[in-house]
């Protein structure tokens, strides 16, 4: 949507210097179009920062995100309905993962885990590899904390899109190790 929105504009002070209504209408209502997703895009990131913001704390010092989590989601689940953006509908399927985790409902987690992967397999074009990859770290935490024998095989087929020696990879490869540990 950004893109969007940033190349009407562009194009629609092309069409106005060049006297073309036409176009200046067609790239107006692109943008009047697009500002609505970006707005909702914009805001879904601002929710999922707040809760990454507290998420990495101890509970005993996150700031009220177990009394907002649950709003958090329910508002993601609301602005994916009418804007088909991967940017909104990864952050909804990270928040609920991040909710479940929290409430180890770790059930529920894989499922959402799954949820997201069967988006991202139906959306090839929308693919973002460091979310995918979010994903991944998140099902095998599932995997280590419901202690199922087939995680470790599961999750061994992830191993291929970690790059060796980053954040990500050692933390994949911690999970990795615990599963195999048990």
């Amino acid at each position: 949507a950004d893109v969007i929105v940033n190349s009407c504009r562009i194009l629609r002070s092309y069409a106005a210097e060049e006297g073309n209504g036409k176009n200046f209408e067609m790239y107006d209502e692109h943008i009047k179009q697009y500002t609505h997703i970006l707005n909702a895009e914009i805001r879904s990131e601002e929710l999922h920062q707040r809760v990454i913001l507290n998420y990495y704390k101890p509970p005993s010092k996150r700031t009220n995100l177990t009394e907002h989590i649950d709003t958090y989601c329910e508002a993601l689940d609301g602005m994916a309905e009418p804007y088909d953006s991967p940017i909104i509908i990864y952050n909804k399927y990270l928040m609920w993962i991040y909710r479940h985790e929290m409430l180890q409902e770790f059930d529920q987690m894989l499922k959402t885990c799954e949820a997201a992967e069967a988006y991202v397999a139906a959306h090839p074009i929308y693919y973002q590899s460091d979310r995918i990859k979010q994903i991944y770290i998140k099902k095998a935490s599932a995997y280590l904390h419901m202690r199922q024998a087939g995680g470790l095989e599961t999750c061994l087929k992830y191993h291929s899109i970690f790059q060796a020696g980053n954040t990500e990879w050692y933390q994949f490869h911690e999970y990795l190790f615990l599963l195999a540990m048990h």
